[in-house]
């Protein structure tokens, strides 16, 4: 299966950056991968219309037996994705240099 890290933009992850980062994933969706490795540790600050862009994703891949990972998440974006009800997007969230 192939894999892939896409990073979303450094800093606020929110429901205009989001947009672009929706690009970027679709763009090795469509290439076929269904292994995402999305590295968070650059983010900031993440509002609900990115966790749930990126849950429909999760969603998305998990449909044609793939994944979805969420790496480097700080205490915020794990409290976030709690308070926001995303937290199945947490999966076992491991540190960003541990993604493999």
């Amino acid at each position: 299966m192939p894999r892939t890290r896409s990073s979303p933009p450094a800093g606020e992850l929110d429901i205009f950056s989001t947009q672009v980062l929706k690009e970027r994933l679709d763009v090795v969706v469509d290439r076929g991968c269904t292994d995402l490795v999305l590295d968070v540790s650059a983010v900031s600050f993440v509002d609900g219309s990115a966790l749930g862009a990126l849950d429909r994703y999760r969603c998305h891949v998990g449909g044609r037996g793939g994944r979805l990972r969420v790496v480097g998440a700080d205490h915020r974006f794990l409290r976030n994705c709690k308070l926001a009800g995303y937290a199945p997007l947490l999966g076992r969230s491991v540190p960003a240099g541990d993604a493999g």
